[in-house]
C-alpha cells in the first residue's frame, strides 16, 4: 500500500471515529455533540448570576472546555450545538487569556 492511500485511509478511519485534530496536533474526541457541557455553562451562569470562569467547572470539563475553544467546528458536519459550544468555550477561554495553552 502507497503511503498517499495508507495516509488517505488513516484520515478517513479517524473522521469516522469523530477524532478531531486541534490545531496543536493533538488528536481528540468529543465525548458529544457538546449539549450537556453547553447546557451546563448557561445553567451555572444563570444560577451565579454571571459569566462562568474557568475555575468554575471541574478539570475534566476544563480540559474539555480547551479542546472546543481550540476547534473550529463545521456546522454542516458538526451541527450547531457544536459550534455554540466552541464558540461558548471560546468566551471562557478568552477572559482568563488562555486561548493558547
Amino acid at each position: 500500500m502507497k503511503f498517499g492511500t495508507l495516509k488517505n485511509r488513516i484520515a478517513e478511519l479517524e473522521a469516522n471515529l469523530h477524532i478531531i485534530i486541534l490545531p496543536d496536533g493533538r488528536r481528540w474526541i468529543p465525548k458529544s455533540s457538546g449539549i450537556r457541557l453547553c447546557f451546563q455553562i448557561m445553567k451555572m451562569e444563570h444560577d451565579q448570576g454571571r459569566s462562568i470562569r474557568l475555575e468554575d467547572l471541574t478539570p475534566e470539563d476544563q480540559k474539555e472546555v480547551h479542546n472546543y475553544a481550540m476547534w473550529n467546528p463545521d456546522p454542516g458536519v458538526h451541527g450547531q450545538i457544536s459550534l455554540l459550544t466552541s464558540n461558548q468555550a471560546r468566551e471562557i477561554v478568552a477572559r482568563r487569556g488562555q486561548l493558547a495553552d
